[in-house]
């Protein structure tokens, strides 16, 4: 049996602390999130600033840890979600080694939470249960990697370009700064863009739907402006997005034209019908 398959004990263990687990995920993560990005806060540009603090990433995460133990015995149901969420981490070039960070402050925060009803055996099970799951998506991941070999890291983009499609929405126009060219994408697909966030001290990446026909030369994606007020929760204090704000203002301002972003190989899985 490989170091992160589990045994039939361990599964079952995983299966009976579900409704443990699931009753207090939400603090789970949330002093997970907490503790990570104060010990490594150089994570900050990987995670959603915005979504930290409207609590959005935190909940997100709760409910894919209980969706995991609670399919622990039938892997193939969680597919669909691996496929978005290995995506998404290759569109943010996620390395191998920061599983291990993740895999640390995990567990401790389930320690820290459970207390005492996180016995030995229910740890090595869970530890188990994440590095079998990491193993799966560090392959997945690996795999697109493999599929754009030519384009692995951020890149230099020049804004040659703004439109204004409504009072809400502006198009960017993104050119290489190499002058390569541009790889095709299918419609449906995203691009990270990535830029430092005037008041945050470090940079922020947002996934942003390609929103012209492939072209060699250029990408376009179309930015709505976000005021960051959530309907759900009406009490809650705004928080608008970083980075879309960020560029929509310098169209806004006319200071657009010429700056640099940095974007990462198109991804996604969800495909629109070709025409």
């Amino acid at each position: 049996m490989s170091e992160n398959q589990m045994t039939p004990e361990q599964i079952n263990i995983i299966l009976q602390t579900v409704p443990l687990v699931q009753e207090r995920a939400y603090d789970i993560t949330t002093i997970f999130y907490q503790n990570m990005l104060s010990a490594h806060p150089e994570l900050n540009s990987i995670f959603n600033t915005t979504s930290q603090r409207t609590e959005h990433q935190a909940r997100a995460l709760a409910g894919a840890l209980c969706a995991y133990a609670a399919n622990i015995n039938k892997l193939d149901a969680l597919g669909p979600m691996l496929e978005l969420i290995c995506h998404k981490h290759a569109s943010l070039l996620i390395e191998p080694k920061q599983y291990s960070i993740v895999g640390k402050y995990l567990i401790e925060a389930m320690e820290q939470v459970l207390g005492e009803a996180f016995t030995p055996n229910i740890q090595a099970a869970w530890t188990t249960a994440y590095w079998q799951l990491a193993k799966i998506m560090i392959e997945k991941e690996a795999s697109l990697y493999r599929q754009s070999e030519e384009w692995t890291t951020w890149r230099d983009f020049r804004i040659a370009n703004t439109k204004t499609e409504s009072s809400e929405i502006t198009s960017f126009y993104l050119q290489p700064v190499d002058g390569k060219s541009l790889p095709s994408f299918a419609p449906g697909q995203y691009i990270s863009v990535r830029m430092d966030v005037p008041g945050l001290g470090y940079a922020q990446a947002r996934q942003y739907s390609l929103s012209d026909r492939p072209n060699p030369g250029q990408y376009r994606i179309s930015v709505k402006r976000e005021d960051g007020f959530d309907v759900k929760r009406p009490s809650m204090e705004a928080h608008p997005g970083f980075v879309s704000n960020s560029l929509y203002d310098m169209a806004t301002v006319g200071a657009a034209a010429g700056a640099i972003v940095q974007v990462s190989h198109p991804r996604g899985d969800f495909f629109l019908p070709s025409a």
